[in-house]
């Protein structure tokens, strides 16, 4: 949601399962402060609205309330990557580089994986933000495949922490999800340390995040 107002962003390409919720959840909290900002998916829904217990992009209900529908030409090659686009694409990915750049592709024996889908053009709107689980395997010095540059990745999110590119264009760690009982910001941020796969670079002031029930 802060990403969305502070670059203005009008539209939110979320991918699959918890990012395209959560690019669902960024769309109601800005509209009910007034920002207008429509969801697309990258096989041609555009304005559509999410409904309640529909938590896939090809939903029935999606497509119904749809302001066009057309197809992944139009949506990728225009609405999310074209030279004026106002979007913001939420992704997954298997593996992340300190670049920000992404793999979905194979496995560094060649085993395949689920393959790019739309995220070689995702990678292509104003900003991306990229959420995935955290280990050294999947946080890796280098990518044995390179599905989406990360030029345009600002924000990785992991379980364990969140990382934003730095003026060097690498990744740094910027916040700590909370922390067991008893363990301190530094316990936690060596926790995260050791599950990055590069020799890992701590922004200026590292936040612990609030939990939910958090005061």
């Amino acid at each position: 949601m802060a990403s969305v107002k502070k670059a203005g962003h009008k539209v939110i390409l979320g991918g699959a399962g918890s990012r395209g919720i959560a690019g669902w959840l960024a769309y109601y909290q800005l509209r009910a402060e007034g920002y207008e900002v429509e969801l697309v998916t990258g096989n041609g829904q555009i304005g559509f609205t999410p409904m309640p217990g529909e938590s896939i992009l090809s939903s029935q209900a999606g497509v119904e309330s749809s302001k066009m529908l057309t197809d992944t030409i139009m949506t990728q090659g225009v609405v999310v990557g074209g030279a004026n686009n106002k979007c913001l694409s939420v992704l997954g990915a298997g593996q992340v580089d300190r670049n920000g750049n992404i793999n979905s592709t194979v496995t560094s024996t060649g085993k395949f994986l689920v393959g790019s889908g739309g995220a070689n053009d995702a990678v292509n709107a104003h900003e991306v933000i990229v959420a995935l689980d955290q280990s050294k395997d999947r946080f890796a010095e280098k990518l044995p495949y390179i599905t989406g540059r990360g030029n345009r990745v600002t924000t990785v999110i992991s379980n364990m922490g969140i990382y934003r590119k730095g003026p060097d264009d690498e990744l740094c760690l910027a916040a700590c999800f909370p922390t067991v009982a008893g363990a301190s910001l530094e316990d936690k941020i060596k926790e995260v340390e050791a599950n990055c796969g590069w020799p890992m670079k701590r922004a200026s002031t590292i936040d612990l995040v609030q939990g939910p029930h958090d005061g």
